[in-house]
């Protein structure tokens, strides 16, 4: 089956640089009208470190500022707060929301600190059953798209979705578009080659399709 037009999508911040890229990106990307949008406000368990009143009003001045950025793109948009396991609440808000997409920022790790830990943004794409868009910078705009195809059927997923969506025309990539294999154990942590040099390399977002 296809993508729908109409997507669900989950929008994932933090209120780091990198969140607040994701956001820029999503809003400009060229979604359908009918677009159905949850902004997510990941913040991880404080309580340990700073007193559970600071952290509540982190999140909610976060949550604030993500309806203000969505707001004149998707005035309905929903926004909320899970004070969770960063990677855990956007995995599980997907699930919830039955998102056809997750948008989220990208802050890298070098090689270490991925075996060891990995990121958020990496986790999220190495489990999220549908497309993830990555994003550590947004460019300015958001109409022409570049296609990484070698003949997988995800590589065939990854230019369904982008028929689901309604860019102009133009020549030069704005966003890189793959197709990411599935794997298990330590491949699935890494991803394969390809998607995590796109992720580590790509100066513009990187939309991982399985």
């Amino acid at each position: 089956m296809g993508f729908a037009k109409q997507h669900r999508i989950v929008i994932a911040t933090d209120g780091s640089p990198s969140a607040e890229a994701a956001l820029t990106v999503a809003t400009r990307m060229p979604w359908d009208d009918s677009a159905h949008v949850l902004g997510v406000v990941a913040q991880p368990d404080w309580t340990e470190i700073a007193p559970a009143e600071v952290a509540k009003i982190v999140s909610s001045a976060t949550a604030d500022a993500t309806r203000k950025l969505l707001g004149p793109r998707w005035p309905h948009a929903q926004v909320v707060e899970i004070a969770k396991a960063p990677a855990e609440a956007i995995l599980d808000a997907a699930k919830r929301h039955d998102a056809s997409v997750i948008v989220l920022g990208w802050r890298g790790h070098g090689a270490f600190e991925r075996l060891l830990a990995g990121s958020v943004s990496r986790a999220v794409a190495s489990r999220a059953p549908c497309p993830v868009l990555v994003a550590r910078a947004a460019p300015e705009r958001m109409r022409r798209f570049m296609v990484g195809y070698d003949g997988t059927p995800n590589a065939a997923r990854a230019i369904e979705f982008l028929c689901s969506l309604a860019p102009r025309r133009g020549h030069r990539a704005d966003i890189l578009v793959l197709g990411a294999r599935a794997a298990s154990g330590l491949k699935r942590a890494l991803l394969g080659s390809v998607a995590n040099g796109a992720l580590d390399r790509a100066p513009m977002p990187v939309l991982l399709v399985r």
